[in-house]
């Protein structure tokens, strides 16, 4: 399907705002031409988790709700979360799911959950549109309990950056090795960085883990 609007610049930065928060029409263009890629790097990101059945996990940012959707029909007995900014995005996944996943609009940067809740807590495509990256990674920390996991899953920069969106001021590009320093800044221990080719795109998910005492 060719993109109407890729010969506009105006329209360029408009579709960088909607793959942060979709709105409007736009945002539903965005969340149908771009968001169905995002399955498979959303699956993998599952994957490298290893969840177990009976523990709660989040994931923000979840967009039309596809990652949710794989890991309600693989571990029926999880306590799935699903924390979105973007209220249009919020509307579908509840059309879509009901009251059979706890949703709540939000982000990172305040997330609504008790101190030491999640067993873990995932996002794909995230890490480029929070403003104050460490803050909001201390955030995450706080809603895990001691030994859980956060993942992040990021495009890296040096093939991210070949994308005309992503040069509109709306991204923040990192390599791995970035990604994995802000969470060691944060505080999470044994960061472990996953790559894959995925169509084309140099993908890595960030791994960490919350130390059982926070000093």
């Amino acid at each position: 399907m060719q993109n109407p609007f890729r010969n506009s610049s105006w329209l360029t930065r408009r579709i960088a705002r909607n793959l942060a928060s979709p709105q409007g029409l736009l945002g539903r263009f965005v969340s149908e031409r771009y968001f169905p890629y995002n399955a498979a790097v959303t699956g993998w990101t599952i994957g490298l988790l290893q969840l177990q059945e009976e523990q709660k996990v989040c994931e923000v940012g979840f967009g039309r709700g596809d990652g949710l959707h794989i890991i309600r029909e693989q571990y029926p007995s999880i306590k799935l979360a699903g924390v979105e900014p973007s209220p249009l995005m919020l509307r579908k996944a509840r059309k879509r799911f009901g009251d059979s996943i706890h949703l709540e609009e939000g982000s990172t940067a305040e997330l609504p959950f008790p101190d030491e809740t999640l067993d873990a807590l995932y996002a794909v495509h995230v890490l480029y549109f929070l403003e104050d990256p460490l803050t909001d990674l201390h955030e995450t920390l706080r809603v895990l309990k001691s030994g859980g996991t956060l993942a992040l899953t990021i495009e890296e920069k040096h093939s991210n950056a070949k994308y005309a969106v992503t040069q509109t001021g709306s991204f923040t590009l990192y390599e791995a090795e970035d990604a994995a320093s802000l969470l060691e800044q944060a505080g999470y221990e044994d960061t472990v960085i996953h790559r894959k080719d995925l169509r084309g795109a140099d993908m890595a998910c960030i791994m960490g883990r919350k130390a059982s005492t926070i000093s």
